[in-house]
């Protein structure tokens, strides 16, 4: 069942250099990302916005240099997390309906309440090294899913370009967006364990259900089978959707509130949003948009068979809705790491599956204009 690329076929001894260039390449990543957050920290201002305060109440007051990066962004909602993982305490947050919200992805919180021990102090600290593992594993993944197309893996570093502002909040599309590549990996070999993924996914960023169902949408349209078995193939995608609501349902009862009550600035009329960022001269959004758009047309151009055009073209779509107000804040960059990521991969690897086609028939058309030795031309 066609739902990724087969791997190139290589020897053991080429497998096994290939292996240890996917951690190079990850590792590499990692190291990249830590400076970066590292330069990011050392220029936050912790005196910064007097007369505004963090939503988060837990730093609502004199802060370290850490603490004042977290607050810049969402990371203090992960923080608080962190130090409130049984949801008791929701007037730590403000609206308690942002609480929700955020905590509508539960993996980021509960993997830096355990890396941080449940200390406060360590909250912080605990998410730059996640946000700085978590960047070596999409790089990883990404370039895994290139050398499958028989690229270079080194693509995965493009993990930096696409995630500089997932590292300058210290948020979990980077780990998201690396469970989702992992299960388009697997999902041939290790078909429970790809669904695994996916439900681990949707729970560390609600938005990567668009990628789940860009795979089941894959699977349906181009299995050749009957429909009633590729109904079938498909049932277990829809795992990963039940387990977000159900969390959501524990949300309700915990907070009294939905997620998705949060989202009446986030989300509008599709094409409107980005209309009203344009005519505020939001011209960065414009051109991470155009960015976007030609990824995917490219992708369609070149592969469009391939599972992860159909998961960056689902991404696209989405982005068509966004408010303005993602826009211009940057938020887009966020919610489209796997567009950015896996359509890039998408390109480059329909570009060199072209290129190996037209191969053999050059060589041809070089042997047939070849002149035999010792006769004149």
């Amino acid at each position: 069942m066609p739902v990724d690329h087969q791997p190139v076929a290589a020897t053991a001894p080429e497998r096994t250099r290939g292996r240890h260039t996917l951690v190079l390449v990850g590792v590499i990543a990692a190291v990249i990302s830590a400076f970066l957050i590292g330069g990011m920290i050392g220029g936050a201002n912790p005196d910064c916005c007097e007369g505004k305060h963090p939503y988060v109440r837990l730093y609502d007051r004199e802060r370290t240099q850490l603490e004042a990066l977290l607050v810049t962004g969402d990371a203090q909602a992960f923080a608080a997390l962190a130090q409130d993982p049984t949801l008791a305490r929701p007037e730590n947050v403000n609206p308690p309906v942002e609480y929700s919200y955020r905590a509508q992805r539960p993996v980021w919180g509960y993997l830096a309440w355990a890396t941080s021990l449940g200390r406060s102090t360590l909250a912080g600290w605990a998410l730059v090294a996640m946000s700085v593992v978590a960047a070596g594993a999409l790089a990883a993944v990404v370039a895994a899913l290139a050398q499958r197309r028989g690229c270079s893996p080194w693509w995965g570093l493009v993990v930096i370009a696409a995630g500089i502002q997932t590292l300058s909040e210290l948020t979990p599309e980077l780990l998201a967006a690396a469970l989702l590549g992992a299960a388009v990996l697997c999902l041939r070999e290790r078909r429970a364990l790809a669904i695994g993924l996916l439900c681990a996914a949707a729970l560390t960023r609600e938005s990567m259900l668009l990628g789940v169902a860009a795979i089941a949408l894959y699977e349906l349209v181009i299995a050749r089978t009957s429909l009633r078995d590729r109904m079938r193939v498909i049932a277990p995608f829809t795992l990963p959707f039940l387990a977000y609501l159900g969390w959501t349902a524990v949300l309700h009862q915990r907070l009294g509130a939905w997620p998705w009550e949060r989202s009446d600035d986030r989300l509008v009329a599709p094409f409107s949003g980005i209309g009203d960022a344009w005519s505020t001269q939001g011209t960065r959004a414009i051109a991470g948009f155009v960015l976007a758009l030609v990824l995917c047309a490219g992708a369609w151009l070149l592969a469009r068979r391939d599972v992860l055009t159909w998961i960056a073209t689902t991404y696209l779509a989405f982005a068509l809705t966004f408010s303005a107000d993602v826009w211009l804040r940057g938020g887009y960059q966020r919610t489209l790491v796997p567009l950015f990521t896996f359509g890039v991969v998408a390109v480059v690897g329909g570009w060199r599956a072209r290129t190996r086609a037209s191969e053999p028939d050059a060589r041809s058309a070089r042997q047939r204009l070849r002149v035999p030795e010792g006769r004149p031309a």
